[in-house]
């Protein structure tokens, strides 16, 4: 089993990868010139666009692809396999929830490296007259629902405590099985008789209806990675719509890590935004074949044909000429 680290605090972040060079070493220089293109006199009316010209003047960077390998991902076939999962499954229609809105969100994703879970899936439910979102999971397996079947307290007693048939209530959740899945049901904050909402989901179920299908253009012609540095394997593909303004509307997921090393890769594909996304001030900028590019601590992020790409990497896990490397093949496949 495999653990995300601060890779999973990013939940509707979105990041994607398309390496294109060649398995051999590759190393071209790039020239950060964006401050020289600014008039001296120029005055700059954002603290943000000030910050990123400040940074300009820290040298040049080499893109590295010395030793990367070619992706082995068949992304329709995944795609496939997500949407007939999520076809499978039901989401709450109890009374409560926003009839305008049932669902507001969602995220799902194919886990190939759980160890038990090969699906999971997210919703987010408004509730009506409440300042709150009911949020429901769902997983392909029962692992975790009959490992709390069994845990006990420190007086012997089961930690799980049945609602109703195999309704049960476990830690700050609600948990039930239907059909081959495993639900668990939560609030973000405290509400009013939560128990008595779990029982009205519990009771009133209904069957997903091609919630994806709004986005999946984008999900299926979005450029996804072809070349990575050797040793990832992909621990998680997921696909999200959001309902917040400044956040993107569709988004991929795609998580990577090596194998018995505490080293993790994250990229994220962001699109459809109702707002232009917001770039962290203290980021250094610099230009690439005519393409801006922000570097932080953690991320390299640029924009192409209005789909934002951010490449996460732990400090020190990959320098930033290697996640050049990553940009710059994505960059490549654009016809």
């Amino acid at each position: 089993m495999k653990k995300y680290g601060l890779l999973l605090v990013m939940i509707f972040t979105v990041l994607l990868v398309a390496c294109g060079g060649n398995d051999g070493e590759e190393k071209v220089a790039v020239s950060n010139n964006t401050a020289e293109d600014i008039p001296e006199n120029e005055e700059n009316n954002s603290d943000e666009e000030t910050n990123h010209q400040k940074s300009n003047h820290d040298g040049n960077y080499e893109i590295d692809r010395s030793s990367f390998t070619e992706v082995d991902m068949d992304t329709d076939k995944i795609l496939d396999d997500i949407y007939d999962y999520y076809d499978s499954i039901y989401y709450a229609d109890a009374d409560f929830i926003d009839t305008n809105d049932a669902i507001s969100s969602y995220d799902a994703a194919y886990t190939p490296n759980t160890g038990f879970a090969d699906y999971v899936v997210r919703f987010a439910q408004n509730i009506e007259g409440v300042d709150d979102r009911l949020y429901l999971q769902i997983k392909s397996s029962d692992f975790d629902y009959s490992l709390a079947m069994k845990r006990e307290d420190d007086d012997g007693e089961k930690q799980a405590k049945q609602i109703k048939d195999d309704l049960y209530h476990y830690k700050d959740e609600y948990i039930w099985l239907l059909e081959d899945s495993a639900y668990s049901l939560s609030t973000m904050e405290e509400v009013d008789d939560l128990e008595a909402m779990a029982l009205a989901v519990y009771e009133n179920m209904k069957e997903t209806n091609n919630e994806l299908d709004k986005h999946e253009a984008f999900y299926r012609e979005v450029i996804y990675p072809s070349h990575l540095p050797d040793g990832l394997e992909l621990d998680e593909f997921r696909i999200s719509r959001v309902d917040r303004n400044t956040m993107p509307q569709a988004s991929v997921l795609l998580i990577y890590s090596m194998e018995n090393q505490d080293k993790y890769l994250s990229i994220t594909i962001d699109g459809e935004y109702s707002e232009e996304p917001t770039i962290e001030k203290d980021a250094e900028e610099f230009i690439l074949e005519d393409i801006t590019f922000y570097r932080s601590d953690t991320n390299l992020l640029f924009t192409l044909d209005d789909v934002t790409y951010t490449i996460y990497s732990e400090a020190g896990n990959y320098s930033t000429e290697q996640l050049l490397g990553i940009a710059m093949s994505i960059v490549e496949q654009v016809e």
